[in-house]
């Protein structure tokens, strides 16, 4: 058997000096391809420049997921209410409630929903882009996805809670 050859599992794995075997653990090297053939890093200055992108997408994810979310608020009625048993409705009864008052306003067709719908486009494409980064095994690269993921988690999502006080 030729020494470019290997088996690994029962697979056949050709091996010639532009080909590089993926490490399946966590690794600190600087050697990495990232998302694409094209984004590939070998010196610890492209792996740092790499890993501020990497941090500044994950950052992005949050901040898409508060936008998605206070689009949501700002655009629906939401029902202030008490019910008869002077209790603030369920998360189901104001769903419902909701429905009916801006089923005229919202539909499939409007602006709202189609710039939700991109806004989601956005935020799946980035989270699978994060999620195949994370593949990648790179310590310093998952580091990147989950501090990006905190800082932007710690900036943005206290302003959910205080739109769900803004509705009581």
């Amino acid at each position: 058997m030729d020494d470019s050859v290997h088996s690994h599992h029962g697979m056949v794995m050709n091996e010639t000096a532009n080909d590089h075997v993926m490490k399946m653990y966590f690794h600190f090297d600087n050697d990495v391809t990232i998302l694409f053939r094209g984004w590939h890093v070998t010196t610890t200055s492209e792996l740092m420049l790499s890993c501020c992108v990497v941090f500044f997408m994950a950052f992005v994810y949050e901040l898409i997921k508060v936008v998605r979310y206070g689009l949501l608020i700002k655009t629906t009625k939401h029902p202030n209410k008490k019910t008869a048993s002077n209790e603030t409705p369920t998360e189901s009864q104001a769903i419902l409630k909701k429905d009916e008052e801006s089923s005229e306003t919202i539909n499939m067709c409007s602006v709202f929903h189609l710039i939700q719908t991109l806004l989601h486009l956005i935020q799946m494409a980035i989270a699978y882009s994060l999620m195949l980064i994370i593949m990648t095994y790179n310590a310093w690269l998952a580091l990147s996805v989950l501090f990006g993921l905190v800082v932007g988690h710690f900036l943005f999502a206290w302003r959910n809670y205080t739109m769900i006080n803004a509705v009581d």
